[in-house]
């Protein structure tokens, strides 16, 4: 097995037992609210476990216009650290190289 699919058979075991331990954490959640009453909680711990249970792990969406405003404002910051620019319509330009130093002064000789 290759090094990439065994890293990918590690990070979905790790997401089975974190699903898990979810599950386990919820259900004692819910054990309390049972205990205490409280319905309205028991439900809403019920839908959670229901979610948890069916796999379902929510990915954030990324659209192409965030995608787009996520580049533009990397390249516009990659910039700003540069000390270059950015448009829209074409990649960050670096700076200009700073001008040499001037050489340092002597002191004055003494009197």
């Amino acid at each position: 097995m290759s090094e990439i699919t065994e890293a990918a058979q590690r990070r979905a075991e790790a997401a089975v037992q974190r699903r898990d331990n979810l599950i386990s954490a919820l259900e004692l959640e819910r054990l309390g609210y049972v205990r205490r009453g409280l319905e309205h909680r028991v439900a809403e711990v019920d839908e959670q476990i229901k979610w948890a249970k069916s796999g379902f792990t929510p990915e954030p969406e990324v659209t192409t216009s965030d995608a787009e405003t996520i580049a533009e404002k990397t390249a516009a910051a990659d910039a700003a650290l540069s000390g270059g620019t950015a448009t829209d319509d074409e990649p960050a330009k670096p700076a200009a190289k700073p001008a040499a130093k001037p050489a340092a002064r002597k002191p004055a000789a003494k009197k």
